[in-house]
């Protein structure tokens, strides 16, 4: 699910360092959990809290999954450039061009901005109270 709330997106990136850490781990029913909790003060009496949990285990599995997926579509594009030249899911990932400079006629990159992008928050759970 992605972060929309801008509170959930600086809360993380504020604690990222910190719930790593061997002080922050705690063992639980053979699963390691990493939680942390961020307060904020909300319309001058209330606080929101931020509970984060992070699982390194899920955050590792959905990063290996996307970069499988995405040397699938790469690959796909290379065996047969003009098939997949337009379909959303290799163009959301990977910039395909025609290229008279090339020796195949085409250029096919990663967009790696848009894939650390997609895996920024991989692993980390957000619940706010």
């Amino acid at each position: 699910m992605p972060f929309t709330t801008s509170f959930a997106r600086e809360s993380v990136a504020s604690i990222k360092r910190a719930i790593n850490s061997f002080e922050n781990i705690y063992y639980v029913c053979d699963d390691v959990l990493r939680p942390k909790t961020k307060t904020k003060l909300w319309s001058n009496s209330k606080n929101v809290y931020c509970h984060i949990s992070y699982d390194a285990k899920r955050s590792f599995d959905r990063n290996e999954d996307l970069i499988r997926k995405v040397a699938i579509l790469k690959d796909q594009a290379e065996k047969n450039f003009d098939k997949y030249v337009n379909p959303d899911e290799h163009l959301k990932y990977l910039d395909m061009r025609r290229s008279s400079k090339s020796e195949l006629g085409y250029t096919i990159s990663y967009k790696e901005d848009v894939i650390k992008k997609a895996i920024k928050y991989s692993g980390y759970m957000v619940l706010i109270t």
